[in-house]
């Protein structure tokens, strides 16, 4: 408006070209000012703008990084239940393999077992048989007390005496093979 009151002035002729001129480098520099003005309104709307939108980014980063965790976690279980999976497998296939060294030593354990019946069968054997010659020289000492020989006794105590021997080493080997029973029954 006063460029225009100047420029009025200028035609009427009362105002001088260089007060004119001053005006408009007056209004130059105001229009300048506004001018600024604006653009620094425009660059502040627009770091506003900026740190908005940064502040959601941080937001949604944060929400990310949550999530990332949350993710984290979920597979570190996963591992460690894996991982204690894989173990029991492990220990299955240890005591399988134990197992099957025992299936393997089964013909082994079988032989040992047919012979050590074997050896009791005939462990018992002999012992009924010790046991039958016990009774026969009992029952055969028993028939010379009462019959007597009709001699001085001499011979008859001798008769007496061979059989009281051999009916202690019959009884002794008796006792030894009740022992060896007993010892394979045990094993």
């Amino acid at each position: 408006q006063q460029l225009e009151a100047a420029l009025e002035k200028e035609r009427a002729g009362k105002c001088s070209e260089e007060q004119v001129n001053k005006l408009i480098l007056a209004v130059a520099g105001e229009k300048n000012k506004v001018l600024q003005a604006e653009q620094e309104r425009h660059d502040a709307l627009k770091q506003l703008e900026l740190a908005r939108g940064e502040a959601v980014v941080q937001a949604e980063a944060g929400q990310q990084a949550a999530q990332l965790q949350q993710d984290l976690q979920f597979w570190k279980d996963k591992f460690y239940q894996e991982e204690e999976r894989r173990r029991e497998k492990e220990d299955q296939l240890l005591n399988l393999s134990d197992l099957n060294s025992k299936l393997l030593e089964m013909p082994d354990l079988e032989a040992k077992l047919e012979s050590e019946t074997k050896a009791r069968v005939e462990a018992e054997t002999k012992l009924k048989e010790a046991e039958k010659r016990v009774s026969d020289l009992q029952a055969e000492l028993l028939e010379l007390k009462e019959k007597g020989t009709g001699g001085d006794g001499g011979e008859e105590r001798w008769l007496v005496n061979d059989l009281r021997k051999r009916l202690d080493g019959e009884q002794k080997k008796s006792i030894e093979v009740e022992d060896r029973l007993l010892e394979s029954h045990r094993k």
